[in-house]
């Protein structure tokens, strides 16, 4: 049974990846579309995993904003936890770390976009057919589950 990998940047302009031997990514959908997807793939492969960015608030940012994100994140949670998908949270300093190896000197977001042009050379990284510039929540999403790919596979293999 092939190992789904789905990579979750959540919050508004968060993006949603899988990796399954082909690549699909999305701009992040809202709850119930992202339940109604997980319980369709759930339908046919329980090996799925879900690797999801740890939640953090940032300073400067405003109570409303914080809830608005922290009440999604916790929608995104509780989604997983009634699929019964096993899933693992991941700090945004961990999987950055380990996918810039190799990247240019840059800002984080510079190097993170690099290093997924190189890794999914191809897939497409834009959020609508009108947009040119890559969507961040897109490539976020794809840079997780690769980590979470590499995750699972490095485990698998100390074991």
């Amino acid at each position: 049974m092939t190992l789904t990998v789905v990579g979750i940047d959540p919050g508004e302009t968060g993006g949603l990846a899988l990796i399954n031997g082909s690549v699909f990514a999305m701009p992040m959908p809202d709850i119930w579309t992202f339940s109604r997807m997980l319980k369709f793939e759930g339908e046919f492969n329980r090996n799925i995993h879900v690797f999801i960015e740890r939640s953090q608030s940032f300073p400067k940012q405003g109570v409303a904003s914080s809830f608005n994100y922290g009440k999604h994140y916790g929608e995104l949670l509780g989604v997983l936890v009634a699929h019964s998908i096993k899933h693992t949270l991941v700090p945004p300093a961990t999987w950055t770390r380990a996918l810039h190896v190799g990247t240019k000197a840059g800002d984080s977001k510079a190097r993170t976009l690099e290093a997924v042009r190189r890794l999914f050379p191809g897939t497409n990284l834009v959020a609508t057919e009108r947009s040119r510039k890559p969507h961040l929540g897109i490539v976020d999403a794809l840079a997780i589950a690769y980590y979470g790919r590499y995750y699972l596979q490095r485990e698998v293999n100390t074991k």
